[in-house]
C-alpha cells in the first residue's frame, strides 16, 4: 500500500490540508507516511464559442453536464450578455417598467431593499469610502482584511 503506481487512485480517503475527501479524476494521490497528499492537475476545457482551450476555473457551473461545467467560458457568456443588452435596450426597459407597474409589488421590493440596507450599513460605508479613494474590488478586500 505504500507505493502506488502513477495514475491509480486509492479507494481510501485522502487528506488535503485540513480537509478529508475522496480522490477526484484530476487529482494524483501520493502515499506519504500515514496519509495521502494530493497534487492538483489543471484540467483544460475547450469553449464551444471561441474554441480556445482554457483552464476549468474559467467555466461556470452546470450540474446537467458530465463534468459539471458550462459549455461556454465566462468571457464568452459575458460578451454575449453585453451584446444582448446593447441590442435590446428598449425590450429590457419595457420589461423593467412592467415589473414595477403593480404598486404593491414595488412597495414590497422597496421595503425589502431598505431592510437589507439597514442590516448592512457597514457594507455601504466601506463601499463608498473605497469608491472615494478609487479602489478596485480586490484592493478594497485587501484593505478590509488588514483592518
Amino acid at each position: 500500500m505504500k507505493n502506488h503506481q502513477k495514475n491509480t487512485l486509492p479507494l481510501t480517503p485522502i487528506v488535503c490540508g485540513n480537509a478529508i475527501g475522496f480522490p477526484l479524476p484530476f487529482v494524483d494521490a501520493i502515499w506519504v507516511g500515514f496519509f495521502y497528499t494530493t497534487k492538483l492537475k489543471f484540467m483544460m476545457k475547450t469553449c464551444n464559442t471561441c474554441f480556445t482551450e482554457k483552464t476549468i476555473d474559467r467555466f461556470g457551473k452546470n450540474k446537467s453536464t458530465k463534468d459539471g461545467k458550462c459549455y461556454y467560458c465566462k468571457d464568452c457568456i459575458k460578451k454575449s450578455a453585453t451584446d444582448y443588452r446593447k441590442a435590446n435596450k428598449v425590450k429590457i426597459a419595457e420589461s423593467q417598467r412592467e415589473r414595477y407597474k403593480d404598486p404593491k409589488k414595488r412597495k414590497d421590493k422597496l421595503r425589502l431593499n431598505e431592510l437589507w440596507r439597514q442590516n448592512n450599513r457597514s457594507y455601504y460605508r466601506d463601499y463608498y469610502q473605497a469608491k472615494k479613494l478609487n479602489l478596485s474590488t480586490v484592493e478594497r478586500q485587501m484593505l478590509k482584511k488588514e483592518l
